[in-house]
């Protein structure tokens, strides 16, 4: 998702110097898709300003707007002297169990300060990505299957060394 976002904003050659970043709406659980998003402008060479979620907050409740409101953002943004703000929607995040990989679809606009007109929008962006390793051990130990599975290996074990005791003992000496 984070690539192909980035690959596209540096496409459409927009400036992306000075502009704001603001939380994504939708399935972004704990702004992690913002975060990850804005380290992936940031290492592509833009130079995003994240909008902090708390200062947002405070700012659509002193002017009584909502989250989604462009004219809100363009508002906001204006006020701090960006040319231009960056806003999005995640329309879905999740973890694909058994396969171990994320999914994300976003939407992603940014919108000139000036004109209050779309400079990108590239529609719905899709990513995947595997699970890290470490994910893969606690996302694995909350599937009922490794466990029947689990036990399946741990009883076939135990059953094998009773077997081999069981032989060993009743074997004529």
């Amino acid at each position: 998702l984070t690539a192909n976002a980035v690959a596209g904003l540096k496409g459409k050659n927009v400036n992306t110097s000075n502009f704001a970043f603001f939380p994504l709406l939708g399935q972004d659980e704990d702004g992690y898709l913002t975060e990850v998003l804005q380290a992936e402008l940031t290492k592509a060479g833009c130079n995003p300003a994240p909008v902090a979620q708390t200062e947002w907050q405070e700012y659509l409740v002193a002017n009584s707007r909502r989250p989604e409101s462009v004219e809100a953002m363009r508002d906001f943004s204006k006020r701090k002297g960006y040319d231009a703000f960056l806003y999005g929607t995640v329309n879905e995040c999740r973890i694909i169990q058994r396969k171990y990989k994320a999914l994300a679809r976003a939407t992603l606009t940014m919108v000139s300060v000036e004109t209050g007109e779309a400079v990108w929008s590239p529609g719905e962006i899709r990513g995947e990505a595997r699970i890290d390793t470490r994910d893969i051990v606690g996302t694995a130990v909350r599937d009922p299957i490794v466990w029947v599975v689990s036990g399946v290996i741990v009883l076939l074990i135990v059953w094998r060394a009773f077997a081999k005791l069981f032989k060993s003992a009743t074997r004529p000496r």
